[in-house]
């Protein structure tokens, strides 16, 4: 908890240099069913020193170069805000936050073990996401090419590797890099239609097996291993705008 702090407070008196964000992992509120040496009590108590971390750091960012400090998960969707919360549940996390990133969008926890959405869990996705850029918040959604779940994988030989997710349902992923790129391609919409139904200038779309360069997130030179095919998506060369219906 104390480290984004020593380093924000070192750069504010020119000890060191700083960029102009602070990206915070494992944002999410979870129950002590996940730190069972913790009590309810104690783990309140940090989640809630991290959260105060999280708005000194917003304070220190934005008097040095306004600067911004995003959560991941912050959009509380498959990790629901505590009952002693009352506010809107959309800004449980980010009132803390300047932005969020949803690393899972349309997947993972959202959909079932067959491989399909779990409709009211995508409905939640679709509200939180519309009522927290509504009110001014920017986010990422993340998409996988897929029904993506864990574990991960690589594709490819020796270094030459991009990692790719594990799919629910009767279809398997591909073990050919190949097939991989291919089946981006050939999958891509069905991230993309449900990224277009929130779509609005706060909100923005990634798409790729992992979070690396190399797996998924641009056209790689032939020969070198990666989750994207060799040319742009062609739906990403179009202007997309906000759906013109349902």
């Amino acid at each position: 908890v104390a480290q984004p702090l020593r380093l924000l407070r070192a750069a504010e008196i020119g000890d060191c240099e700083v960029g102009d964000g602070l990206f915070f992992d494992a944002a999410a509120y979870i129950n002590t069913y996940r730190h069972d040496n913790f009590s309810q009590t104690s783990y309140d108590q940090l989640f809630k020193a991290r959260m105060d971390t999280m708005n000194r750091a917003q304070e220190i960012l934005t008097a040095m170069n306004k600067g911004e400090v995003w959560g991941n998960p912050s959009l509380p969707i498959w990790t629901p805000p505590p009952s002693s919360y009352h506010g809107e549940p959309w800004n449980f996390y980010l009132q803390h936050f300047n932005g969020a990133f949803d690393p899972w969008f349309g997947s993972f926890a959202v959909q079932n073990k067959n491989g399909t959405w779990d409709v009211a869990l995508m409905e939640l996705t679709f509200e939180t996401v519309i009522n927290a850029s509504s009110a001014g918040r920017s986010l990422i959604l993340h998409a996988f090419p897929g029904p993506a779940t864990a574990p991960f994988s690589n594709r490819g030989k020796g270094e030459n590797v991009f990692r790719v997710a594990t799919w629910d349902g009767p279809v398997k992923v591909p073990t050919d890099p190949a097939a991989c790129r291919q089946a981006a391609a050939d999958l891509l919409v069905e991230s993309l239609a449900p990224f277009l139904i929130v779509a609005n200038e706060h909100v923005f779309f990634s798409y790729g097996w992992f979070w690396n360069v190399e797996d998924g997130y641009i056209p790689c030179p032939e020969n070198i291993e990666c989750g994207m095919p060799l040319t742009w998506f062609e739906e990403f060369r179009k202007p997309l705008g906000p759906p013109k219906g349902p």
